[in-house]
């Protein structure tokens, strides 16, 4: 498609030609859309063009802070190469400390950081690959969505250069998750 349109482009082209560059185009969108569940894709469009666009590798966490899941990211370009140790004993346990007014237990929430979902970005080779635990608690289409816009890949995404993996070691572990539970609800 691309040598097919810059061909195109060099020569002016008839409105044929374009009509097939637009129809392959519009084909290439909706395929992306079905594969990575972008139902905002509009919202995530516009995001792309953005002038301070910045990918990044980074790792995240679903937390639950009642009522809800919330998203939270630690992009390396914003926070340095983190582990995920690192990101919830800093952010993520402080967050929870505030929001269930845990007096009692904070050293072991702060120890507890399998307790959650959590995943990670790298880019590889000409890839950006999300690792995740396969236990996102919220919609998995919607759950991609969110976290391929907060690493601001969504230009890749439409390139099918992103692609989400599982990865054992990103999954929750039973004790820090019985620990989080005991404190969080």
């Amino acid at each position: 498609m691309g040598d097919f349109a810059k061909d195109i482009f060099m020569k002016g082209g008839t409105s044929k030609e374009w009509d097939a560059i637009l129809t392959g185009l519009k084909d290439l969108i909706k395929e992306r859309n079905e594969k990575f569940g972008l139902e905002n894709f509009e919202k995530m469009k516009k995001d792309s063009l953005r002038e301070d666009y910045r990918p990044s590798e980074g790792i995240w966490y679903w937390v639950w802070l009642k009522p809800k899941w919330k998203l939270m990211e630690f992009k390396a370009t914003e926070y340095g190469d983190l582990t995920h140790e690192d990101a919830w004993r800093r952010y993520v346990s402080d967050n929870l400390v505030v929001h269930y007014n845990i007096r009692e237990g904070v050293d072991e929430i702060k120890d507890a950081y399998t307790g959650m979902p959590r995943g990670r970005v790298a880019h590889v080779g000409k890839k950006w690959v999300f690792y995740h635990g396969d236990d996102t608690p919220i919609n998995f289409a919607k759950a991609k969505i969110q976290i391929v816009s907060r690493f601001e890949l969504t230009k890749q995404a439409l390139a099918g250069q992103v692609e989400f993996k599982f990865d054992e070691h990103e999954t929750m572990q039973e004790d820090d998750r019985a620990i989080v539970k005991k404190y969080c609800n």
